[in-house]
């Protein structure tokens, strides 16, 4: 909450502001910054005064049209399209076209945290219920190979807790259920183990926080299949995978994941598995997770169904859907008591084209109108200037 509260001030404080006049001073901090860059020189980002003359000289762009900046700052070329320095690329397919470069300068995690922040001091200022137990932050299986671009550009994302710096990051991982290192299990089934182990490792579980909500109905759906195995491991403290050889259960790496023998946790677990063999779901997570209160997650859409299959295992605990949250940069999010999530509005300069195919006409954030229906333009810290997000 520390780590978040200046966030937190700063966004209140863009809320209650003119939103034409915060979005322009986003846009003219992005184009002074790359004002000297590649990009920025080649449309005379110097000179551009605001958002009018902006649209006017640049382009609208899908990735096809950045790729060839974007590349030459994969061969190791600098001061292309920001003028920080391009920290890394994250990998990512998004939702049409093959895997795509994005890159990502110190500039642009400023920017995912001017989202962030502002998201959790409001989650736990509103459900004070949160408080006082660990919380399970999905952290998603990488790949452990190390991989760069030919210009020497690592591939790859940061750490979650890398967002609140250098001081926060010890303290977060006190209160996370899952740690860190289980993204870099190469083994699916292992990965998967071992995130149950840990979660029914935490009876004081509060909060739950992943995207597609189906993940966590996949995860509970292997209790029954490893049920003894987990149960043996809560009971001695240790993590020994029957589905593994003896070899593989006596690797040192597996001992990151063993922790305090819990007397009567195992026995407590079987209980529960034969509630969900009866089909009562509610009984199994009461069981299991009496103080869990709040799951956050996608919920519309294509996981309507799969966030309802998650509710009727938790019926007593708040919902509170994602905002969109795109690899390229926060787009909206959700905060307690508004109607649907909320613009990001310092966190990019946003334009919003109308319709949901073809080219239609182009809008800035303060333009919108209620009900309509527009696909999102970024204009990023990253280096990415009125992208198509698709």
């Amino acid at each position: 909450m520390g780590t978040c509260l200046g966030g937190a001030m700063e966004f209140r404080r863009a809320a209650n502001s003119n939103l034409a006049r915060v979005q322009n001073r986003v846009l003219l901090e992005l184009l002074q910054n790359a004002s000297q860059t590649d990009f920025g020189r080649q449309h005379d980002f110097a000179t551009i005064g605001n958002a009018d003359e902006f649209c006017a000289r640049v382009k609208v762009h899908d990735y096809d049209d950045l790729k060839p900046y974007i590349d030459l700052i994969a061969a190791g070329k600098g001061c292309v399209l920001t003028g920080d320095p391009v920290r890394m690329f994250e990998e990512t397919s998004g939702t049409s076209g093959p895997n795509r470069l994005i890159p990502y300068t110190a500039g642009l995690q400023r920017a995912f945290n001017w989202a962030l922040h502002p998201w959790l001091f409001d989650l736990f200022s509103h459900f004070g219920s949160l408080w006082g137990g660990p919380a399970y932050w999905v952290v998603s299986p990488r790949s452990a190979e190390k991989r760069t671009t030919a210009g020497g550009v690592p591939i790859g994302f940061a750490a979650d807790s890398d967002y609140f710096g250098a001081w926060a990051k010890p303290l977060i991982g006190l209160v996370t259920v899952v740690p860190e290192e289980a993204a870099g299990l190469s083994n699916p089934a292992l990965w998967k183990y071992v995130t149950l182990l840990c979660l029914l490792r935490q009876p004081q579980m509060r909060l739950v926080s992943l995207w597609n909500p189906t993940l966590f109905t996949a995860l509970l759906s292997q209790c029954r299949e490893w049920g003894a195995s987990l149960a043996g491991d809560l009971e001695n403290g240790t993590c020994c995978p029957a589905f593994l050889s003896q070899a593989e259960v006596n690797d040192p790496a597996l001992r990151l994941y063993s922790g305090k023998p819990l007397p009567g946790r195992g026995k407590e677990f079987i209980a529960a598995i034969r509630l969900l063999e009866l089909d009562d779901r509610a009984g199994f997570t009461r069981l299991l997770w009496p103080k869990l209160a709040l799951i956050s997650s996608w919920s519309e859409a294509e996981a309507g169904a799969g966030a309802e299959y998650l509710r009727s295992f938790f019926p007593t605990a708040a919902f509170q859907t994602k905002g969109l949250l795109a690899t390229e940069g926060s787009v909206t999010i959700p905060m307690a008591g508004a109607p649907a999530p909320v613009l990001a509005a310092r966190s990019a300069f946003f334009e919003f084209e109308e319709g949901e195919t073809g080219v239609g006409a182009i809008r800035l954030a303060h333009e919108l109108v209620t009900g309509k229906r527009y696909r999102v333009l970024m204009t990023t810290a990253g280096g990415l200037y009125r992208y198509r997000l698709h």
